[in-house]
C-alpha cells in the first residue's frame, strides 16, 4: 500500500509539473501571436497610408486639372463677353439693366 501511496503521489507530481511546463509554453505561444498580429496591424496601416496618400495625390491632381479647365473656359468667356460689349454696347447696356433691375425685385424688402 506504501508503495501505492507513493507512485500516486509521483504522478501528482509529474502532473504538476507537465501543466506547469505546458502553461509556460501557452504563455509563450501567446506572446508570439501577440507579436505576429501587432506586426501585420503595424504593417497593415503602413500599407493604408500609403494607398490614401496615393489616392490623396491622385484627386489632387484632377481637381488640379478640372481647375485649369475652368479658368480656360472662364478666360474664353470673359473675351467673348468683352467681344460682345464692343460690338453691342447698346444691347449689352440694356442687358445688364435688366439682369440689374431683376436682381433689385428679387432681393428687394417688402
Amino acid at each position: 500500500m506504501a508503495n501505492t501511496a507513493k507512485n500516486v503521489s509521483e504522478l501528482k507530481t509529474a502532473s504538476v509539473e507537465q501543466l506547469s511546463k505546458d502553461v509556460a509554453a501557452l504563455k509563450s505561444d501567446i506572446a508570439n501571436i501577440a507579436g505576429t498580429l501587432r506586426d501585420f496591424g503595424q504593417e497593415s496601416a503602413s500599407v493604408a497610408a500609403i494607398e490614401t496618400k496615393k489616392r490623396a495625390a491622385a484627386l489632387k491632381e484632377d481637381a488640379l486639372g478640372k481647375v485649369d479647365s475652368l479658368q480656360t473656359t472662364a478666360d474664353q468667356l470673359a473675351v467673348q463677353a468683352k467681344e460682345t460689349v464692343q460690338e453691342r454696347p447698346a444691347t449689352a447696356l440694356l442687358v445688364a439693366a435688366a439682369v440689374g433691375m431683376a436682381f433689385g425685385l428679387m432681393t428687394a424688402r417688402r
